[in-house]
């Protein structure tokens, strides 16, 4: 089984996900509540989700499957497959 691996920074493959209330309407209220807990009133938060957007880099892990994670949580944490649990490498 190889391992997964993600490209570094400099060849990175990213797409900017966007928050949809009704495409996703689950990830929108948990994201609506952190933003009202965090001082917005609920017509602000709503406000910024319509203009936010949230890089995310794919990762193939060959013979297991396509995930993606935050592109900031990237440089700081170690990041583990999904599908293995085996802590992925950062190709260079």
């Amino acid at each position: 089984m190889a391992k997964p691996i993600f490209p570094s920074s400099e060849f990175a493959e990213i797409f900017s996900f966007k928050f949809d209330k009704h495409k996703f309407p689950r990830i929108w209220e948990a994201k609506k509540r952190e933003l009202t807990r965090n001082g917005l009133s609920e017509e602000e938060a709503e406000k910024d989700l319509l203009e936010m957007r949230i890089d995310m880099e794919l990762i193939y892990e060959e013979d297991e499957g396509l995930f993606a994670v935050e592109s900031e949580a990237i440089d700081c944490v170690d990041i583990y497959s999904p599908y293995t649990t085996t802590k992925c490498d950062v190709e260079d």
